[in-house]
């Protein structure tokens, strides 16, 4: 995604969402599938994370995790625009139990990009 979106992958590369699975592997969480879905992109998909090894460009939390699959929008950008990012892209990580002090607009400051 960043070569062609320069400034989102800078302001990615700021953020948390970079290195997410990080987190859970200082807490060593890295291996309960319960977690790691939140930390890294589509760990349930056919094509998504494996292992930081075998599929390192998956790891963390990336531009697919909230935008949804780019594969058809990097080969035809005009044709098939991503998704948009609003609250409710982030409500199946940041839950409750998980993220007790998610405010939307607070951690959007955070990560805001175009």
């Amino acid at each position: 995604c960043g070569k062609c979106h320069t400034e989102s992958e800078k302001v990615w590369k700021k953020s948390k969402h970079a290195v997410a699975l990080k987190t859970l592997e200082r807490e060593g969480h890295d291996r309960d599938p319960d977690c790691v879905e939140c930390h890294v992109v589509g760990l349930a998909s056919i094509y998504g994370f494996t292992s930081r090894k075998a599929t390192p460009g998956l790891t963390d939390v990336g531009c697919e995790s909230c935008h949804g699959p780019g594969a058809k929008h990097s080969l035809t950008p005009k044709e098939v625009p991503m998704g948009k990012v609003g609250q409710e892209s982030c409500m199946p990580c940041h839950k409750s139990e998980n993220s007790p002090h998610f405010d939307f607009a607070k951690y959007w400051a955070k990560i805001a990009h175009k």
